[in-house]
């Protein structure tokens, strides 16, 4: 209910003991401010008027009187509707179980029993008998069984049970973990129950045994040897960097960084202009994380490197900054969820742009927002992370974001960041060295960008020119070798080379 409510009694004289006030009921008779009556419908303590607006209420039985100050709504009764933290339920069922698992593994969250999920009141019949049900389905069907609170409502004749986030999940409804998604329950995928799993322990999935022997580390050891100084890489050395652990031998991360590594890995695609035409195809994975890290850059630098040669001087340039790649490879690397067996982090080059997506969601207690600004950094695996930041190819846990972004700061176009419940994806927009462009140019460039391929009627209704000022423009950048053209007289159509 919305505003302010202000209730005063004045006066129970003669008042019979169980008797509805007169006019009280399934309904009412409110006087509004400007003096008129109106009928206004009322269920069990919920109130519903027919416009909103500010009303004073006034519900007579002898002396006895109820003055109230509110706010209403249209059509609505003044209840929330069912989110990831509320649920109705009309009966006490067994299906609400789910409901309660849901809310001890993720989030603290309530369930009304005695109202329909349109949110009508129809109460429950015995309230004693209901609650008591409920508390016996949660203690002989929850394992282990959660901390929750039963209020019983006699006005509504509705009973609460609200459940609590509680330290120990997951926990299970026969055998099955659930999760809110927004007003539903669903079961909880198997990464996420890992996780969950994991964290119960005090683990993450890199630091658990990978049940191999005999693993070598020739990429490994130069590096260490080359960045710290290191000899050789024995077992100290391993145990040191949470690779090896010498009450059940080496780790998921040894066998990451090793060479006998039989994780899924990297799935790159070279396409033409969409990913209709693909190009070429290469997948690494069967050998040390850092060896598919290499290779993927040296991919990187044949497809986006162009070379001139002025006269007796060679130059180098990329089309896409190489802080921006290399940080979001390795950062692909080392917070994927590994513990997903059959998904392998998915690289797609395009003319215009670089796409990767890596496997798994944010870990917990991690947002988007979070994420995309760097306020922190939670490493999924923080094993595996450690060794690439000893190593360089990240500076330090909460940077990578933003280094890729400072990347592109003197540039037209700019990264973008995605993500969902199962991936995170980083799309990396090539660049043309495009400082030097006109606003005017600037404009034509981006809607070729985004469109791909136009004619000069949609380029001129975008950027709002006239037909010669479009016209000479197009005809500017075709010069400069920045778009082409394709098609004849009224099919042409601009392109970005």
């Amino acid at each position: 209910m919305k505003g302010c409510v202000l209730l005063l009694l004045w006066l129970l004289w003669g008042f019979p003991g169980n008797a509805s006030p007169a006019g009280c009921g399934q309904s009412e008779h409110w006087l509004r401010a400007d003096g008129h009556i109106r009928q206004v419908r009322w269920r069990s303590g919920w109130k519903m008027a027919a416009n909103r607006e500010k009303m004073v209420a006034t519900c007579c039985y002898h002396f006895f009187a109820i003055s109230c100050y509110t706010d209403f709504t249209e059509g609505e009764y003044c209840m929330e509707r069912e989110s990831n933290t509320l649920e109705y339920k009309e009966k006490v069922t067994d299906s609400f179980l789910k409901t309660v698992s849901a809310y001890a593994n993720f989030r603290t969250g309530k369930i009304v029993f005695g109202v329909t999920d349109t949110l009508e009141i129809k109460g429950l019949r015995d309230l004693t008998s209901s609650a008591l049900s409920i508390e016996n389905k949660i203690n002989n069907s929850l394992n282990p069984v959660p901390a929750f609170n039963i209020h019983v409502d006699g006005g509504n004749r509705t009973v609460t049970l609200e459940v609590s986030k509680s330290p120990f999940a997951p926990y299970f409804y026969q055998g099955q973990a659930y999760i809110r998604r927004d007003s539903s329950t669903v079961t909880v995928d198997r990464s996420l129950l890992m996780d969950m799993i994991l964290k119960d322990r005090n683990l993450t999935f890199d630091q658990l045994p990978c049940k191999k022997e005999d693993l070598t580390f020739p990429t490994l050891e130069k590096l260490l040897q080359k960045k710290i100084g290191l000899e050789t890489l024995g077992k100290d050395t391993m145990t040191t960097f949470d690779l090896y652990d010498k009450s059940y031998g080496y780790t998921n991360a040894g066998l990451l960084f090793s060479s006998e590594n039989s994780f899924p890995g990297v799935d790159i695609v070279r396409f033409g202009t969409d990913h209709n035409e693909i190009l070429a195809r290469r997948t690494l994975e069967k050998q040390s994380v850092l060896d598919i890290y290499n290779d993927a850059c040296d991919l990187f630098f044949l497809f986006y490197s162009s070379e001139r040669i002025e006269g007796m001087e060679r130059t180098v340039s990329l089309r896409i900054p190489e802080v921006a790649f290399r940080e979001a490879l390795a950062n692909a690397l080392a917070h994927r969820d590994w513990s997903i067996g059959n998904a392998r982090i998915q690289i797609a080059m395009l003319e215009d742009r670089i796409e990767i997506i890596s496997p798994g969601g944010f870990p917990e207690n991690m947002n988007e927002t979070l994420y995309f600004q760097d306020f922190y950094s939670v490493p999924r695996n923080p094993h595996i992370a450690y060794v690439f930041l000893r190593l360089g190819l990240i500076e330090r846990f909460g940077t990578g974001v933003r280094r890729i972004l400072n990347s592109y700061q003197n540039e037209i176009v700019k990264p973008s960041f995605h993500a969902t419940e199962n991936a995170i994806s980083v799309t990396l927009p090539v660049i043309n060295q495009l400082t030097d462009l006109s606003p005017d140019q600037q404009k034509i460039y981006l809607f070729l960008m985004e469109k791909k391929f136009a004619g000069r009627q949609a380029i001129e209704d975008h950027c709002g020119f006239s037909r010669s000022k479009t016209t000479n423009l197009l005809n500017q950048l075709m010069a400069a070798h920045i778009i082409g053209r394709t098609g004849n007289s009224r099919s042409v159509e601009y392109f970005l080379l």
